[in-house]
């Protein structure tokens, strides 16, 4: 999974939100529904785990086991030789911003080919503070292997994710 992929599966997830809203109509029909956490947290980790298979990826979690590590992370075996981590994923939305970067710094140091960080502000200003931080703590790390990052906010107000961009080291 790259980049591209993965935002995809963000911006399908966002579309269905925010037709539950009702933002989708024409004029939207907002409505009392709200994306709680713990629900944003589970779908967002289904989304992903539906992929792995895809992409010939064991997921934890999955529906019998715990987390391994990460919130989120796809594992490459060949005849039970574990050979590499195609992707981290770290979700915090129900913290702030110190909950956040204790979580992102379990990400800087995986060797996942693809690290995604997914975390929650109210508006669009919030999050893209919160994205400038994280992409300086990127650019600080001291690499030792190539991967990609990708920095998504959930921004509560506008019923919407926000990326970071192309980060590749």
């Amino acid at each position: 999974m790259d980049r591209i992929d993965a935002i995809g599966v963000f911006e399908n997830l966002e579309s269905i939100a925010r037709e539950r809203k009702g933002l989708h109509g024409t004029p939207p029909k907002r409505n009392s529904y709200i994306w709680k956490s713990p629900i944003k947290n589970k779908e967002i980790k289904e989304a992903f785990a539906k992929k792995a298979p895809d992409y010939k990826c064991e997921c934890r979690p999955d529906t019998k086991k715990r987390e391994w590590l990460y919130d989120l992370v796809w594992r490459k075996f060949d005849s039970g030789d574990y050979l590499s981590t195609l992707l981290a994923m770290e979700i915090e939305v129900s913290a702030g911003y110190k909950g956040v970067v204790y979580d992102f710094n379990k990400l800087l140091q995986s060797d996942a080919k693809l690290k995604i960080m997914v975390f929650q502000q109210k508006t669009v200003e919030e999050g893209d503070d919160i994205l400038n931080k994280l992409n300086s703590k990127i650019s600080k790390y001291k690499h030792t292997f190539s991967s990609s990052y990708l920095l998504v906010c959930w921004v509560k107000s506008e019923y919407k994710f926000i990326f970071s961009d192309e980060l590749e080291y």
